[in-house]
């Protein structure tokens, strides 16, 4: 996932440069997701298939020198995504910060005393590596509590903007490690494209991208926490209304979708969509439940929840057709939702991507 070359600027006296760059944080929609049984640890079992949307925020991470030999992280941001009377959370508040400071730990343990020159590239050199100041400037354009994964793709710019600049010192393993460890969806957001995840999510294995996907997302101003919507889907199953964990074979379900996706078949792809955290979404907010219907009445071939909602997302045959459902959807909205929602028509995949061959984003681009 390519970011901006980082920007170095003398620092007192011409020595230990700031150094700065800006990385993309895209989006995520779920096409798929099966939630098992709540395990011991108190995660669910997962088996989802993640896929990238060019809705993204834009993370700028900045490093300076500490002349009073303390690491500091420090975190702000604003943006048109944020609602009236939200606040970011603050430096290791926000999850953003939390990244840097586990990046920066991994970085100080790996090797003792030895590790890189921030914004030199190349692998660890025998230089020491004194703490540094850390700070994170977030542009948010991706609605929190939205189930589109903002917070978890900020965290994973922050993770690819420090390996940039202290010029990719940890391996593939070790960063999707410390991504683990910040979230079940920054493993995936650290690599974007499309890919199944497993266990809570975290397990991700990456699928061929091809083709990109006409969707029109259905954008509110409603929001949900994901800890409350997987306790209301534990609720209901208690009593019996909504399908248990075993009721159908998720593994069939979901290798059908990938094979009509692998020849893009969307009209088969359509109904294949599925999230079971949907009538725990419905149940906690019901304007999700006319936004799903109201998509697939407006021309799309199907119609989900994203994450833990409340956003919808609709798949449409082509880019046409979903700038028309679009149109629809707004029109027909009931009188309830009007200027809650805005329905935007997209094709996923990464800002810039061209499908075919992925980039490795744990390499010097």
């Amino acid at each position: 996932m390519p970011g901006r070359t980082p920007t170095a600027t003398a620092g007192p006296g011409g020595h230990q440069p700031e150094v700065r760059t800006t990385e993309p944080a895209p989006a995520k929609v779920n096409l798929f997701l099966a939630v098992g049984p709540c395990r011991a640890d108190g995660y669910h079992e997962l088996l989802t298939l993640y896929e990238s949307v060019p809705l993204q925020d834009e993370v700028t991470v900045t490093l300076r020198p500490a002349p009073d030999g303390r690491w500091r992280f420090r975190v702000s941001g604003g943006g048109p995504a944020l609602p009236s009377g939200w606040e970011l959370p603050r430096d290791t508040e926000n999850l953003a910060g939390r990244a840097a400071l586990l990046y920066a730990e991994a970085l100080t343990g790996a090797a003792p005393g030895r590790s890189v020159v921030p914004g030199r590239g190349g692998r660890a050199s025998s230089r020491p590596v004194g703490p540094a100041h850390v700070e994170v400037r977030i542009e948010k354009r991706i609605p929190p509590a939205a189930g589109l994964g903002g917070g978890s793709a900020d965290a994973a710019a922050v993770l690819r903007a420090l390996q940039r600049l202290y010029g990719h010192p940890l391996d593939t393993a070790d960063l999707l490690e410390l991504a683990t460890r910040l979230g079940s969806d920054v493993p995936f957001l650290v690599q974007g494209g499309r890919a199944v995840g497993r266990s809570r999510g975290e397990v991700v294995l990456p699928r061929p991208a091809a083709p990109r996907l006409p969707l029109v997302l259905a954008l509110s101003t409603f929001r949900l926490q994901t800890p409350e919507v997987y306790r209301e889907l534990d609720r209901l199953r208690g009593r019996g209304e909504a399908p248990p964990p075993g009721a159908d074979d998720p593994e069939r379900g979901l290798a059908a979708l990938l094979d009509a996706l692998a020849v893009a078949d969307l009209d088969q792809a359509g109904p294949l969509l599925r999230n079971d955290l949907e009538a725990a979404c419905v149940s906690l907010c019901p304007e999700v439940g006319v936004l799903t219907a109201l998509l697939r009445e407006s021309g799309c071939l199907g119609a989900a929840v994203s994450g833990s909602g409340p956003t919808v997302f609709g798949l449409a045959r082509d880019m046409e057709e979903a700038s028309a459902a679009a149109r629809r959807a707004g029109r027909d909205a009931p009188p309830g939702l009007a200027g809650r929602v805005t329905f935007v028509p997209l094709l996923s995949g990464l800002p810039g991507e061209r499908r075919g061959a992925a980039a490795n984003p744990f390499e010097p681009s």
